[in-house]
């Protein structure tokens, strides 16, 4: 993370964090369309956008961050806590 105060850090979109989410339950792209009504491209068009957001390499990583800015919950994983 840059030295930069995390007010002045891009957001995820609602979108993003909602498929960001599903990436943290373990959903692959394939579920995750199916589950957003979105196609395959999308899905990994909104994670190649949060990639970028947050500076990560791939999809745990993604999710680490997103925990630690605090936009996504630390139980995300678990039940039906993910963003709707």
């Amino acid at each position: 993370m840059t030295g930069r105060p995390s007010s002045t850090l891009p957001r995820l979109t609602p979108k993003q964090t909602e498929v960001l989410a599903l990436v943290a339950r373990g959903y692959d792209t394939k579920r995750i369309a199916g589950e957003l009504a979105i196609t395959p491209t999308t899905v990994r068009g909104h994670l190649r956008d949060t990639f970028v957001c947050l500076g990560a390499d791939n999809g745990a990583h993604a999710v680490a961050i997103a925990i630690g800015r605090k936009e996504l919950p630390s139980d995300v994983a678990m039940g039906d806590s993910h963003v709707r």
